[in-house]
């Protein structure tokens, strides 16, 4: 196991791209770190660096504080795990796994007890003297890893290893991908652009954008307190909605006015933002998770509660448990994810395709509601949840 450290990392491909942008994190021994965002974002360039497979140009990479950047990579003491298995179809899942072993001229004894072992860690036994071709994708996955970590590597990168499975196996390998790497503790960064994937695995998850760290720290922190507006919109599902409002003044306190309509700010959020009243009569971004929007009709007293949104269902996704209500609210700039992405590369000087605003937001409603596609819908906005940013630096107020 190892410590890995990024000081100031750069990458800028001969055309000009700058695909890494003084990246700088530091990676405890046996810790589990996501790299998450965007394709284009940098996090395979910089998984890809690490391992020696792409040339820095500038900033420095330590393994156990000791600087890699002009090491070979098979020096390095890393083992990768890509998007594709990369198995050798005409060996078996043992030779495939000691492949490496056999490289570096293990005993036969030793490399059968390790293979074994990996083997049994991975829950791959039974299926030593198959081939590639009769393993399902999660088999093979295991085979990957398996070929990877039975050399014990002080560190182990892993690409979107999972991006290939269907949706059921991939819920099911993010568990074992999990419980093998705390069970061997060894020291894993992994990429993904699957925000749900970082969230569940990660014990830290750094959030990329444009080749630079947006925000990193445990997934719950990143869900509870952004660091700015992509983050907020890049983390959760569906994403957070970020609303245009004016700061107004009420009796009582201080109100959000959307569009034409108003929402009360409970004086916990005035206190929670301390520079807020500076930005009285000014643009805003209101920030509401879609839990924090539910049927009037589910709530006792919502009309008394005064924070109340009203507009058209647009669209409803119905999973069991509750509902997806898309509200579409005339008048109102609703910033999402992908505008906020086409800003970011346009700031770079980046060519991109235009983001277009949208005038929806999205409500988590109760399983009981019956909003439908077309009709009028009031919904309930928890005020005491939100978040408020300004619209500018796109940073906490």
């Amino acid at each position: 196991m190892a410590t890995v450290s990024f000081r100031a990392v750069n990458r800028v491909f001969p055309g000009g791209q700058h695909a890494v942008r003084d990246f700088d994190l530091d990676v405890a021994d046996g810790e589990f770190v996501v790299l998450v965002g965007p394709s284009g974002c940098g996090k395979t360039t910089v998984l890809r660096m690490t391992a020696g497979l792409e040339d820095i140009t500038s900033g420095e990479i330590l393994v156990d504080d000791r600087v890699v950047n002009d090491v070979e990579p098979r020096r390095r003491d890393i083992a990768m795990v890509f998007q594709e298995y990369a198995l050798y179809p005409q060996m078996s899942v043992f030779d495939n796994i000691a492949f490496s072993l056999k490289l570096r001229k293990l005993g036969r004894d030793e490399i059968r007890r390790r293979v074994v072992a990996m083997a049994g860690t991975l829950g791959i036994e039974e299926l030593l003297e198959r081939k590639p071709r009769a393993l399902s994708g999660g088999q093979r996955q295991r085979v990957a890893m398996g070929r990877a970590l039975v050399r014990d590597p002080k560190v182990f990168l892993m690409d979107e290893p999972l991006s290939n499975l269907d949706a059921k196996l991939r819920v099911q390998m993010r568990h074992e991908v999990s419980r093998i790497q705390a069970e061997l503790g060894t020291t894993t960064i992994y990429v993904t652009h699957d925000q749900v994937e970082a969230m569940t695995m990660g014990q830290r998850v750094a959030v990329m954008l444009d080749g630079a760290i947006q925000q990193i720290d445990t997934p719950q922190v990143l869900y509870d307190d952004p660091a700015n507006m992509f983050v907020a919109a890049f983390i959760g599902s569906p994403e957070m909605n970020l609303v245009r409002a004016r700061l107004e003044t009420a009796d009582d306190g201080l109100r959000c006015r959307v569009g034409d309509q108003t929402l009360p700010l409970p004086v916990s959020v005035s206190r929670r933002h301390g520079a807020l009243a500076s930005y009285v009569g000014r643009d805003i971004v209101l920030g509401l998770r879609p839990e924090a929007l539910e049927d009037a009709t589910l709530v006792d007293g919502a009309r008394a509660a005064g924070a109340v949104l009203r507009g058209t269902t647009t669209a409803v996704e119905i999973l069991g448990a509750e509902r997806l209500v898309q509200i579409a609210l005339p008048g109102v700039d609703v910033v999402t994810g992908d505008l906020l992405e086409s800003a970011a590369a346009d700031e770079a000087g980046e060519a991109t395709e235009a983001a277009r605003p949208s005038s929806a937001v999205v409500g988590r409603f109760g399983a009981q509601s019956e909003a439908g596609v077309g009709a009028p819908v009031e919904a309930v906005v928890a005020m005491t949840q939100a978040h408020l940013f300004d619209p500018d630096s796109r940073l906490p107020i």
